[in-house]
């Protein structure tokens, strides 16, 4: 055990230490290994935490469990919605969630290993235009097209290996097959929600 720190106890006028020691905590059915923060009480060794010392011992877990099952973090979900400028209930939707679990895990709830797999789909727009026409059914038509023509921006916007010289041209040839594609998928599930995680 590593004492690191002395300070003024907020629970009596005498000082407590900051203590550090290896300790495993189990999440999620798995054990983790990290470093646990603690205070110890100069005059009695009375050892207690703070809930900023709880939060640092957990986010040392949380972020071992994402990288092992490659979960993005908070700030790389909010990132994915954003390259798509659209709200966080059509990213639930199209990707088959609660009404508010996006806006959730964009808060720092961790998602399931699915529903992080279907986050890092997502991520790039050719298959986010696949998810979106498999949600289809989910969605009003004006949303389709509204959430379509955003995600059909960020794919123009993107070089597409093997195109011509002639980018722009091979672009709008690419993106109009592509709608054609998703719009057909889209009927294909109508009335259907193919992800529920």
């Amino acid at each position: 055990m590593e004492e690191q720190e002395k300070f003024k106890s907020q629970y009596s006028a005498d000082y407590a230490i900051l203590c550090q020691e290896p300790a495993k905590l189990s999440f999620r059915g798995e054990e983790f290994e990290y470093i646990n923060y603690y205070y110890k009480k100069t005059d009695t060794g009375r050892e207690f935490t703070t809930s900023e010392s709880d939060a640092f011992c957990m986010d040392q877990i949380y972020s071992q469990y994402r990288k092992k099952h490659g979960i993005p973090t908070a700030e790389e979900i909010a990132a994915i919605r954003m390259q798509y400028d659209l709200p966080a209930l059509a990213m639930s939707k199209i990707l088959g969630l609660g009404d508010n679990q996006y806006r959730l895990y964009e808060n720092g709830v961790i998602p399931s290993e699915s529903a992080g797999r279907l986050i890092n789909l997502a991520k790039d727009p050719i298959k986010m235009q696949e998810l979106l026409g498999m949600a289809g059914g989910a969605l009003s038509k004006k949303d389709f097209e509204r959430y379509s023509s955003k995600i059909h921006a960020v794919i123009s916007a993107q070089p597409v290996a093997g195109l011509s010289k002639d980018v722009e041209s091979d672009k709008a040839v690419f993106s109009r097959r592509l709608a054609s594609k998703t719009y057909t998928l889209s009927k294909k599930s109508s009335g259907e929600r193919p992800f529920n995680h």
